[in-house]
Parts: C-alpha cells; structure tokens; sequence
C-alpha cells in the first residue's frame, strides 16, 4: 500500500477537523486561518498533504479554498522577488518561515482528539482520490518538481531551496534561481487566477486539469516535495508506486 511509504498518515480526528472548518469558507478576509495561512507560505509538509487529501474528497468548497491560499502565497512570492530584483539582490530569508505552521501552532498532530461525523471522517480515509485527481494531471504539474527534494538534477527549486541559493549563492547561481522563480511563479499565478475564477457561481466551474495541477505544484513550492511526492505515487528513484 501508498500509505506504508509516508510517515504522516493517516490524520487524526482533530486534524480532519480542522480541515473541515478550514475549508467551509475561501475568504481571506472572513477566515483568519486562513489569513494566517497565507502569511506563513502555507503549512507544513503533514498538514499540506492533509489539505490536498481533504481538498481532493470535498473538491468543490476544498479546491475553492486551497486555490484561494495557494494564489495569494504565490503573489506574495512574486512580489517579494520584485523587491528581490529592485534592490539589486538581497538575502533569501523572506521565502523562509522559522515559525510552526498553523496548524501546529495549535498542537495539532496525529493524536488530537476531535467531535466530528465518523460518516465525513471517512472520506479522506486515504490517499486514493488525491492520486485519482493528481493522476489524470500528472504532466501538467511534474515539471514542478524541486530536483532537490527529490535528488534529481533537473527540475525547479522549491520555496526553501530557492531562499538557500537566492541566500549564499554566487551571482551567476542567484540570477538564475531568480529567473527560474519568477517565471515558475509567474507561470502559477497565472493559471490559479484562471482556476479561482471557474468557482465563482456565474461560472460553469470548467477546468481541463490546469488547474488542479497548479494547486498541487503550488503545493509542492510552498511546503517542499519530499512527502508529496512520494504521496502522488513517485519514488526518489524515479520510479511509482503501485496505487494497489
């Protein structure tokens, strides 16, 4: 089974029910956690894979949500390599967040405790549908990769590796992390936008894939692809898992 592989599953009741609360409403100005959220580049690699897991069972209001958070991150990235770029340079450490995720935060683990419908409970039980969701998209968010997270030479850094390289780097290694960044970032931004739209209820709620696929990579940016990778079915070899 998938889940052998991943030391962070299954969620806890308190966990799930965090998810539950978290995802009812996508308004930043209306859910101070997810305010906070977005101020602290998302959670941590546990709590982002339980969000995708969520998201993937209840995708209407769950990937109205995730997109929601992962769009107003990747602005905020944007906008801090754009101060980057006009200061001529700079450290990296404002990609960084030395704080605990929201979530653990509030002791939130694999042991919290919480009142909550066994029926619900049961749904993101496990990774099935996420990899359902993320399988059908596959090539439009594996280009997103961090190669090192997953000891790959090739592929775009994550969030915390891009704050290393933009941190210590030589001038030829931190022009080119800042290039690859902008355009990774330009390029999610871009689609989440287009994705955040088909959830508003004029819209038919359309999407070919694109948009479930920048969520996970934005994803993947934010919170590093050791875990979720490894969740979506990929070995650090290279190879997949059997989904069986």
């Amino acid at each position: 089974m998938l889940e052998a592989h991943l030391p962070c599953v299954p969620f806890s009741d308190g966990e799930l029910a965090f998810f539950r609360r978290f995802i009812r409403e996508p308004s930043v100005s209306r859910n101070g956690m997810l305010k906070a959220a977005v101020e602290s580049w998302g959670f941590c690699a546990r709590h982002t894979l339980g969000l995708l897991v969520v998201s993937a069972c209840i995708p209407r209001s769950g990937l109205n949500t995730t997109t929601v958070l992962y769009q107003r991150v990747v602005g905020n990235a944007i906008t801090f390599l754009g101060c980057f770029a006009s200061m001529g340079g700079g450290d990296g450490k404002a990609l960084r967040n030395d704080e605990p995720c929201p979530m653990c935060e509030l002791g939130l683990n694999e042991h919290s405790p919480a009142m909550i419908r066994r029926e619900w409970l049961m749904m993101p039980s496990s990774l099935e549908r996420l990899r359902s969701i993320s399988g059908d998209t596959r090539v439009q968010w594996s280009g997103f990769i961090c190669g090192a997270c997953v000891n790959s030479v090739t592929g775009p850094m994550c969030r915390a590796h891009a704050a290393v390289a933009l941190d210590g780097g030589d001038k030829v290694t931190v022009n080119r992390t800042f290039d690859e960044q902008r355009g990774l970032l330009d390029t999610l931004n871009s689609r989440l936008e287009r994705y955040e739209q088909t959830f508003e209820p004029e819209s038919a709620g359309v999407d070919g894939g694109e948009g479930v696929a920048a969520v996970i990579a934005a994803a993947g940016w934010c919170a590093g692809w050791q875990s979720l990778s490894l969740a979506l079915g990929n070995l650090p070899d290279g190879g997949t898992i059997d989904a069986g």
